[in-house]
C-alpha cells in the first residue's frame, strides 16, 4: 500500500509524468522509534526542487501527517516521499497538468549500514562519469540514470560503493552518498554546483563541523586529493556517517574526527 495526497492506495497510475517521464524528484528519510530524523532539512530539499524543477508546493502539513501515518512500530525503517508535478498535460508540456502528486512508501532499514557505520567500507572508482548540468544540480530528481548505470559497473570484489568523478574529472560524490576527506585540520567536500546531489546529511555534517570549531572547504577536487586525505567518509541519510577504510590501494586508518563526528550526529 502507497499514501498518495491523502489516500491509501494499491497501484500507481502510469499516466503520471513522474512515470512517464522523470518529472519530479523525491526524498528519503531515516526513522528511528517513530521519530522523523531532521525533517525540516527533508521539507527544505524537496522545496528547494520544486522552485527549481517549477512543480507547485505540495501542503506540507498534510504531507507531514502521511508520513506518519505510514510509519510502522519498528525500531528504524527508511521513508521515501515521491513528489511529482501530477498527471496530464500533452508531451513535454505542462499545460492542463492535475497535481501535484505526492506518494509516500516505507521500506525496511538495510541493517548493513550498522555494520559499516562500525567497519568501514571499501570505495572503487566508478568509470561511470556525471555530466554537467547547473539546471539540475544539487537537488534529487527523479532522473537516476547516471548512479544506476554506476551501480551497474559496480561488482562486490571491487567495494562497497564507488566514487563518481563528473566529465572535468572532478571528485563529485558516490553512487548512493556524499563525500568527505580531512587533512591537515580541514574538512573538504566536493561543490556540487555543476554536478551530483546536495544530501540532507551532507548539510548536516557540515553544520556539525562548523559547531565544533572544524573547517569545512567546499571547492573542486581530484582523485589525487582523496589519495593524500587522512580520513575518509561517505553519508546520507539512512547510512549516516560512514568511515571509509581503503579507496584505490590507499588505507585511511585514522577514524578520529569521523567518530567524532558520528558521536555528534548517531546519538
Amino acid at each position: 500500500m502507497f499514501w498518495r495526497n491523502g489516500e491509501l492506495i494499491e497501484h500507481i497510475d502510469v499516466r503520471d509524468r513522474s512515470f512517464q517521464y522523470g518529472d519530479g524528484c523525491f526524498t528519503t528519510l531515516l526513522v528511528k522509534e517513530r521519530v522523523i530524523q531532521h525533517w525540516p532539512l527533508h521539507q527544505q530539499r524537496l522545496q528547494l526542487a520544486c522552485q527549481r524543477l517549477g512543480i507547485d508546493m505540495p501542503n506540507w502539513s498534510q504531507l507531514y501527517s502521511g508520513v506518519q501515518s505510514v510509519i510502522p512500530d519498528l525500531p528504524r525503517v527508511g521513508v521515501k516521499i515521491h513528489l511529482s508535478r501530477g498527471m496530464g498535460g500533452r508531451g513535454y508540456q505542462c499545460q492542463g497538468v492535475e497535481g501535484p502528486s505526492v506518494v509516500i512508501s516505507t521500506f525496511d532499514y538495510p541493517l548493513h549500514y550498522q555494520q559499516w557505520q562500525r567497519e568501514g567500507i571499501a570505495l572503487a572508482l566508478s568509470d561511470v562519469k556525471l555530466g554537467l548540468n547547473p539546471l539540475l544540480a544539487g537537488i534529487k530528481h527523479n532522473n537516476r540514470l547516471e548512479q544506476i548505470l554506476a551501480k551497474q559497473s559496480l561488482h562486490d570484489d571491487n567495494g562497497c560503493d564507488a566514487v563518481m568523478l563528473n566529465i572535468n574529472d572532478h571528485v563529485i560524490e558516490t553512487t548512493i552518498a556524499n563525500l568527505f576527506w580531512f587533512k591537515n585540520n580541514v574538512l573538504y567536500t566536493p561543490k556540487l554546483d555543476l554536478s551530483g546531489v546536495c544530501g540532507v546529511m551532507r548539510k548536516v555534517v557540515i553544520e556539525t563541523a562548523e559547531r565544533l570549531g572544524i573547517e569545512c572547504r567546499q571547492g573542486d577536487y581530484f582523485v589525487s586529493d582523496l589519495l593524500s586525505a587522512q580520513e575518509v567518509f561517505t553519508t546520507n541519510c539512512l547510512m549516516e556517517v560512514v568511515p571509509v577504510n581503503q579507496f584505490l590501494g590507499q588505507g585511511y586508518v585514522s577514524k578520529t574526527i569521523t567518530q567524532r563526528l558520528q558521536e555528534e550526529i548517531l546519538s
